[in-house]
């Protein structure tokens, strides 16, 4: 397959009588300066095939300019190119024509396709083109290696990987047992974005919100134990349990002394019981010599008091009669008011009439039927009576209960008159001479008798006495125990909170340290279980990157079995034993991207055209740029067509066909 023919005309610069029409040959060299149309006659080639420019950009800005830079408008882009496929001329147009709107504006064009100056539509006419050429995908890596090398390296493995390798993921695990495992995790995502979250968990996603990851968590974990050990938050119980035992001395030797003052303490108690015993003993002489004079007393104080009593129970029953009496006369008064209240009510209730008016309906006023009309005058009539029977009972109960109250009042005042008499006649006996004489002279013998009989002759009472006065000064005269045992269990209880104090801290420290070390505990299994899970994840990257390596090794394979002249490296080797991807095409020892002479460059170009062309099963031109250093003898004898780009001085557009 080869281009034969190139057309066009208004595309860019080949404006007006500047119209592209030329042959080309197998070898066909574009020459001239920059700005020329070199670059032009390639997007032209590009354009035609629907294809982007080798920065996989689509093919834009094809309208002419005038002498400004002005777009020019109402003029049709036309661009054709004929191919010899299979000995046939294969004609592929394009001509993009602008419209005008309503008011007479240019508006955005539109393109019309042709094969042989058939009408196709654009979906025909790409698959035209992946039919007859070459698939549109791998299109432009078949006419222009440009297209693959100005990618990065990681789009450059990518490109490679889709038209070149034979070994998909699953595939490769088959054929390599260590891989058998990552081969369900490929259901998640390729091996780039397996190695992202194997990365992800350990070293975090990044970003503000981002994880922290596995390494970070796990050296946070190992910071904090260490900063628990460094800081020393253990309580020292040793040093307490040694503080508590001084104590144990001191609280033995205040119970000694408190024992020995019990002692002493107990012998005090039972010489004070003793004294209170004969102190009772004497009390008891004290009471049975004074029985006698005690009894004679009351007796006389009694008759005394005799005649004062009764004066005084009197004077209480009348005082309480004539109360009696004022509360019936305030009941008489309340009788007598409801009484008239009962009465005006039991008029107003006989005076009630039936209201007419209600035998007419409240809503329309007509008059109600007779038994409802009669019904109401009954319950009226039923009504009233109950009203004035209620009123009557209430009136007769208030009459009964009056007449009864007066009673009541009659029966109190005969009582209280009696009682008057009575009181009347116990004062006048009170008050009579031989009375008052008999009084007096009772009087003077209960003065008589004496309160307390003399016990100075008793010589029992007087020895007894004397008994009691010696064991009391005996007692005194002994050391005061009581305050020195009090100050003693001071002393102990203050101990013993001390000590009390002590077990508290005890009680907390042992919390603490076992908190402490459960904290220590549950971040050591934290780390442990952050650790097999890093190391998991690291296995698992590591074989990951085992697997690119064998990936890469298999696509390295599978890239040079189609290069003749350059060798595809797209790993390297790294000091610290791991590998590196990459993708270098590499001729003579020298990688393409370093110091490659031009010669070799475009070798290594064609070679990589030719490459894709195999996969495609094509035969198809090739495109080769900056040609302007290579000798003619240089340029590679290949059964493909040529199309050379050439940088020399001259002003114009030159091609040339060159022989083969």
């Amino acid at each position: 397959m080869k281009i034969t023919h190139v057309f066009a005309q208004n595309f860019c610069k080949f404006y007006g009588k500047n119209t592209l029409d030329t042959d080309f040959s197998m070898k066909t060299v574009l020459s001239g300066q920059n700005e020329v149309g070199k670059s032009t006659v390639k997007r032209i080639i590009l354009d035609v095939l629907n294809c982007h420019d080798e920065n996989d950009r689509e093919i834009t800005g094809i309208r002419p300019h005038d002498e400004n830079g002005v777009e020019i408008d109402d003029v049709d882009i036309v661009r054709a190119v004929t191919f010899e496929i299979d000995g046939k001329a294969k004609t592929l147009k394009k001509i993009t024509r602008q419209g005008r709107n309503k008011d007479g504006e240019v508006c955005s064009g539109h393109t019309d396709y042709y094969v042989n100056d058939v009408t196709y539509k654009m979906v025909e006419y790409n698959e035209f083109i992946n039919d007859n050429i070459a698939d549109l995908k791998i299109l432009p890596f078949c006419l222009n290696a440009m297209t693959l090398l100005l990618k990065s390296p990681t789009n450059q493995r990518i490109a490679l990987s889709t038209f070149f390798g034979t070994h998909k993921n699953p595939e490769i695990c088959d054929m390599f047992p260590q891989f058998a495992e990552l081969k369900p995790m490929f259901d998640d995502g390729d091996v780039d974005q397996l190695k992202k979250v194997c990365r992800g968990k350990l070293n975090g996603v990044g970003g503000r919100n981002g994880s922290k990851g596995l390494v970070k968590e796990r050296d946070e974990i190992s910071t904090r134990i260490d900063t628990i050990h460094s800081t020393n938050e253990y309580t020292d119980l040793a040093e307490l349990e040694l503080q508590k035992k001084t104590y144990e001395p001191q609280l033995k030797e205040i119970e000694d002394k408190l024992s020995d003052y019990n002692k002493i303490l107990e012998d005090k108690q039972k010489a004070t019981e003793d004294i209170m015993s004969l102190k009772f003993e004497l009390s008891d002489m004290e009471r049975k010599a004074n029985a006698d004079n005690q009894k004679k007393r009351m007796e006389l104080q009694l008759q005394i008091d005799g005649f004062d009593v009764s004066i005084r129970k009197t004077e209480s029953m009348i005082r309480a009669g004539k109360a009696s009496i004022k509360s019936s006369e305030r009941e008489i008064e309340d009788c007598a008011i409801d009484l008239a209240k009962v009465r005006a009510d039991w008029k107003k209730a006989k005076e009630l009439a039936f209201d007419e008016s209600s035998i007419n309906c409240p809503m329309c006023g007509q008059r109600l039927p007779e038994d409802t009309i009669e019904s109401l005058r009954t319950d009226f009539s039923d009504k009233k009576l109950k009203k004035l029977k209620e009123l009557e009972d209430k009136g007769n109960s208030l009459s009964s209960d009056s007449k009864e109250l007066k009673q009541v009042i009659e029966d109190k005042k005969k009582e209280i008159a009696d009682l008057e008499a009575e009181l009347k006649e116990l004062t006048e006996k009170r008050d009579t001479v031989a009375n008052k004489f008999e009084l007096d002279n009772i009087a003077k013998e209960l003065g008589m008798v004496p309160t307390d009989v003399d016990m100075t002759g008793n010589s029992e009472y007087q020895a007894l006495k004397a008994k009691i006065e010696e064991k009391e000064k005996a007692l005194a005269d002994e050391n005061d125990t009581s305050e020195l045992i009090r100050k003693l269990k001071n002393e102990r209880s203050e101990l013993l909170r001390q000590v009390s104090s002590v077990d508290a801290k005890i009680e907390l420290g042992v919390a603490n340290n076992k908190r402490i070390d459960d904290s220590i505990a549950d971040l050591e299994t934290k780390r442990t279980d952050l650790n097999q899970e890093i190391a998991d994840w690291e296995r698992k990257l590591d074989l990951l990157k085992e697997f690119t390596r064998k990936k890469n090794e298999l696509l390295q394979a599978d890239v040079n079995k189609y290069l003749n002249f350059a060798t595809a490296k797209l790993f390297r080797p790294l000091l610290n034993g791991d590998t590196e991807e990459c993708c270098d095409f590499v001729y003579n020892g020298e990688a393409y991207a370093r110091n490659l002479n031009h010669g070799a460059r475009m070798l290594t170009e064609v070679d990589i055209c030719r490459a894709f062309q195999k996969v495609a099963n094509v035969n198809f031109p090739i495109i080769i740029d900056d040609t302007e250093s290579v000798d003619d003898w240089r340029i590679p004898q290949i059964d493909n067509q040529l199309i050379m780009l050439k940088h020399t001085q001259d002003k114009e557009l030159v091609i040339e066909n060159m022989e083969v």
